[in-house]
């Protein structure tokens, strides 16, 4: 399980904080919380900077999303629920935030945290965002990981360092 110290050790941001408490606190000692048992709304104004992955065939169908909130929707454009995010990620870093880290996620029951700097741009908007996420793998039977639960804040302020893809 994730150590709400470790969290504070990579990030300054209070919610990705609260976030991780919250995680700690519904998984009751188990090594996983469980996705299904959780109520986002005691999180409530943090819910539209959540995601789920749905692990529930594996790797198999790549990572889709069960669930996506409206801020994730807004930085991407498009409302993402259903979607394979393999599919629509649309930055740099592919091989080191899916292969490398979400999957692992998945492969290894472990969570994450990630920090980079994606550039978006299109024919108006040509916009520099520093990402973080913490995700965690959420299990129902304490054992077998079916869902990927994470939070992600973007941010315009571009901060020190290179990227990182820690696995936690």
């Amino acid at each position: 399980m994730i150590a709400l110290h470790t969290i504070k050790d990579r990030t300054q941001d209070q919610d990705l904080w609260t976030f991780a408490a919250f995680v700690i606190s519904v998984a009751e000692g188990r090594n996983f919380p469980d996705y299904k048992a959780m109520d986002l709304m005691k999180i409530a104004k943090l819910v539209q900077h959540c995601w789920v992955f749905d692990f529930r065939s594996g790797l198999d169908d790549g990572l889709p999303f069960h669930f996506s909130g409206t801020a994730i929707d807004a930085q991407l454009g498009q409302t993402i629920t259903g979607l394979d995010f393999e599919k629509v990620y649309p930055g740099e870093y592919f091989e080191d935030l899916i292969t490398n880290t979400y999957h692992q996620v998945y492969l290894q029951k472990r969570p994450c945290y990630t920090r980079r700097i994606e550039r978006y741009r299109d024919d108006v908007i040509d916009k520099h965002t520093t990402i973080e996420t913490v995700m965690v793998p959420c299990s129902s039977d304490g054992e077998n990981i079916n869902f990927g639960l994470g939070m992600t804040k973007y941010t315009r302020l571009i901060q020190e360092g290179g990227p990182e893809f820690v696995l936690l």
